[in-house]
């Protein structure tokens, strides 16, 4: 070989040499078809396992709907759903859009007005204010507007959106789309009205709740002492929610379950503990305004250590009427040896006492990191800063005995021993 050529690959490979695949590839085909398309809209991209607080994402002028905005793509949506944050300034509104894909909105702050309507000629329109919650019939036009003229309104957007983008790889199909689908939206009069029907399972059939804060809940004492819960189905959608409540000094049981359930809490304070089988456990603290969204697979616990209940929400996959895409309903799992009610009403692991138990084990939160493109030196430090793990310590109760691995631990003077278990106590 002659200085200045190319080796042959079948001379490199003679030697012991691997080529891989992806380097003889176009750079262009390392990108999925939802990936190009983030980069084509230009706002920022919030990634990670958690948003802190949606009220406080960065967001940036969003030309196609004229507003501003932020795309969150987080590693628990594996790109089946996604997320973003939608700012609309003092009396504006969205441009009309339609899409083939499903929308559920979240209002985070802010009042306001909501018009949607068909080429069949169905028509509504109905109001919405801090607490919202609504989903856009399929393929239907709609748009938003902030009735304040003085405060800008900021909502959650929940949607299909990757799904759809990496199976069909045609936005202007996905946008442009003349089908009127009248199993999702007929026009009838009152269809955002806020009536539902309650079905068994603490199941509400509904297409508008007007503060998801004040909506009543229902027992649900399979998943802990005083826990609360409402399904619900919205619009004949696959995507669905649920809203839950759990006292004060008590936890939901360890679970895991598929990709893309954001978890948005309400109101009240704590932790969720999130780990891999078998791995080293990882913290994430929140309030209100945090939203987490659990990777694929991970056991995960909330732990409530402030002074009032928490309640939060859950936009995620997970049907009931039949399973939808892309994987079977919404099953929680928790793992064998399930807790009980201890004396005083908390919820306690098989043979764990009631007090409040020293820490032993260490964990670690992690954040979501903004990334704005264009990148540049001064926004990569900002999202480093941003997504740094910190090790942090709260307090709860006992743990039951499958936060596994196990490790001894001992209890607060006080206390009998939460030897063998992941203890859990006052920093």
């Amino acid at each position: 070989m002659t200085d200045g050529q190319k080796p042959d690959p079948r001379v490199e490979l003679s030697k012991g040499k691997r080529i891989a695949q992806e380097d003889r590839l176009p750079q262009e085909w390392r990108k999925s078809a939802y990936e190009r398309w983030l980069e084509s809209e230009g706002i920022p991209v919030v990634s990670g396992v958690a948003v802190p607080d949606l009220r406080a994402v960065d967001v940036a002028p969003w030309p196609r709907l004229e507003v501003r905005g932020a795309y969150i793509r987080l590693l628990g949506a594996e790109d089946t759903n996604n997320a973003y944050i939608a700012e609309l300034p003092p009396g504006k509104t969205t441009v009309p859009e339609r899409h083939l894909f499903e929308e559920f909105f979240f209002v985070v702050d802010g009042r306001g007005g909501c018009e949607v309507w068909n080429q069949a000629g169905g028509r509504q329109a109905f109001e919405w204010q801090t607490g919202s919650l609504f989903s856009i019939p399929l393929n239907c036009v709609h748009r938003l507007h902030n009735g304040s003229g003085r405060e800008p309104a900021r909502l959650l957007g929940v949607t299909t959106a990757p799904l759809l983008m990496n199976l069909i790889h045609n936005s202007e199909f996905l946008f442009n789309c003349p089908f009127v689908f009248l199993d999702r939206f007929d026009g009838r009069e009152g269809y955002f009205g806020g009536e539902g029907t309650l079905y068994p399972g603490r199941v509400w059939d509904t297409n508008f709740v007007a503060d998801v804060q004040r909506f009543q809940l229902h027992d649900w004492a399979e998943r802990g002492a005083g826990g609360k819960n409402v399904m619900f189905e919205f619009a004949n959608n696959s995507l669905c929610a649920h809203i839950s409540e759990f006292p004060v000094g008590t936890y939901k049981k360890a679970h895991r379950h598929g990709p893309g359930a954001h978890v948005i809490i309400l109101n009240g304070q704590g932790y969720s503990l999130l780990w891999p089988e078998g791995e080293e456990l990882k913290e994430v603290p929140w309030r209100p305004g945090t939203m987490v969204v659990p990777p694929v697979n991970w056991f995960h616990q909330h732990f409530n250590s402030g002074a009032q209940p928490t309640r939060y929400l859950a936009l995620r996959w997970g049907r009931v009427r039949g399973p939808g895409p892309p994987h079977p309903p919404h099953v929680h799992r928790a793992r064998r040896g399930a807790g009980r009610p201890g004396a005083d009403g908390r919820l306690l692991g098989p043979g764990l006492s009631s007090g409040p138990c020293t820490r032993t084990s260490r964990n670690t939160s992690i954040w979501g990191a903004r990334v704005t493109p264009p990148s540049t030196p001064a926004s990569r430090s900002a999202s480093a800063a941003r997504g740094s793990i910190s090790a942090l310590r709260r307090p709860t109760w006992c743990s039951p005995t499958w936060c596994s691995p196990v490790k001894a631990g001992t209890c607060r003077a006080g206390t009998r021993s939460c030897s063998g278990t992941y203890a859990f106590g006052p920093a």
